[in-house]
């Protein structure tokens, strides 16, 4: 009921007059939006003028941006988290019809995309998780650690999702008001940190559920930790169930790094069966998680299981990989995780990474019976460096776009998904 919430707002001592209205189209992209008109307040040279920070409150510095954090808190501690608004927006004079009613209409639409991508970047991998995830639950390729939640366009619903999201892959339990009362990055992760939530470290991250088809699993890439296939989870129907499997060595595991890609790949084998005992098998890795799906595929047709779906995205056979100085973003990528993160995570990141590269150079690909997919990006055809480790064909899918953008790209993700679900005859996106 709008007009409870407008009443709450309306109890706060600066403000005049407020609306709510619901902008968007369907269930999941309805966001209540308040609108409030600030008392007036006598300034030095008598005149009466409105708070000093008008326009959209989540945008501004001083007392607007005060004020429209005020409000909305306000409405979160005396009403369910669903009514609470995704933004407040502080405005001179409220809009009229010619009638004198409320002009719903004419009342501005909050403009969050101005307010992504500014601030600071993470400064641990806690950060630099939850700031990924903030960004996939809200469809925005980069937050800033200080950025408000409900600010980047999150309402009630967006936040129970991230919840939902933060338990899959932090595996700590959090409570939606808990997003209310610290909606940033930097004040989740320092809540979750002083409560000494640490999370499961199983390696296996439910990102999506379902019951009626075979999970796909999801390989981490050298310089990834399972969640970016956060994104592509925001596209696969609820029947395919989605899990990502992260790396060994991450602080508090008590298993070390793998000495060689065959031994990971057997460790992830292990961890995915322990789930789904019995194929089919549907894989999926980008970048160096495209070489390990390949060996856990060929470790399964040898225990005699069937692999249903090998997708290989952008990546290269061991005797094909760049060498570092030729993969300068994959350079500039790892310097600027060792820039930013701190700690022990930190160290332990670092470590992953380094043996990413290692074991990934000494691999030698086996021979997978069956076809593969191959999603890829740049010019050259890819297919022919795969085909020699593949008995079938590998099917190549052509996407205009950058390696590193694959899966935070939403167009790129979507197009992901419809060339899989074309390739195997399963469903569209969601």
């Amino acid at each position: 009921e709008p007009g409870e919430i407008e009443a709450v707002l309306a109890g706060h001592e600066d403000v005049a007059q407020a609306v709510v209205v619901a902008h968007g189209e369907g269930a999941a992209d309805k966001r209540l939006v308040a609108y409030a008109v600030p008392e007036a307040t006598e300034g030095a040279d008598g005149t009466r003028a409105a708070a000093d920070a008008l326009g959209n409150g989540v945008e501004t510095d001083g007392a607007g941006t005060r004020l429209a954090e005020e409000l909305r808190m306000l409405v979160a501690a005396r009403l369910p988290e669903y009514m609470v608004p995704s933004a407040v927006v502080l405005l001179e004079r409220l809009p009229l019809t010619v009638n004198g009613k409320v002009d719903r209409a004419a009342l501005p639409a909050p403009d969050y995309a101005s307010d992504t991508g500014g601030g600071r970047g993470p400064a641990s991998v806690r950060e630099d998780v939850l700031s990924a995830v903030f960004g996939q639950v809200l469809g925005v390729e980069r937050v800033g650690v200080d950025d408000d939640f409900f600010a980047l366009g999150g309402h009630s619903l967006l936040a129970m999702r991230l919840v939902s999201r933060i338990r899959a892959v932090l595996g700590v339990e959090l409570p939606v008001r808990g997003v209310f009362e610290t909606p940033t990055v930097a004040g989740l992760a320092a809540r979750l940190e002083q409560a000494g939530l640490q999370g499961s470290r199983g390696i296996l991250l439910p990102l999506r559920s379902g019951d009626d088809h075979p999970p796909f699993f999801c390989v981490h890439a050298g310089l990834g930790l399972g969640w970016e296939y956060g994104w592509l989870a925001n596209h696969v129907p609820p029947r395919y169930p989605l899990y990502a499997i992260r790396p060994r060595g991450l602080v508090g595991d008590e298993i070390p790094v793998p000495g060689s890609l065959v031994e990971m790949a057997a460790d992830y084998v292990t961890e995915m069966r322990a789930v789904q005992a019995t194929g089919p098998y549907y894989l999926l890795g980008w970048s160096f998680g495209g070489n390990v799906v390949h060996e856990m595929a060929v470790q399964l047709q040898e225990a005699g299981e069937e692999v249903a779906a090998l997708v290989i995205l952008d990546s290269h056979p061991a005797a094909r990989l760049p060498s570092q100085e030729e993969d300068e973003q994959h350079a500039k990528d790892y310097e600027r995780m060792v820039q930013i993160l701190t700690g022990e995570e930190h160290e332990a990141y670092l470590e992953i990474v380094r043996n990413n590269e290692n074991i990934a150079r000494g691999h030698k690909e086996r021979e997978f019976a069956g076809d593969a997919l191959l999603i890829s990006t740049g010019p050259e055809r890819k297919a022919e460096w795969w085909q020699p480790y593949v008995t079938g064909t590998v099917r190549e899918h052509k996407l205009d776009s950058s390696h590193y953008d694959l899966l935070s790209d939403q167009e790129s993700v979507r197009k992901i998904w419809e060339a899989i679900a074309k390739e195997f005859g399963l469903a569209g996106t969601d």
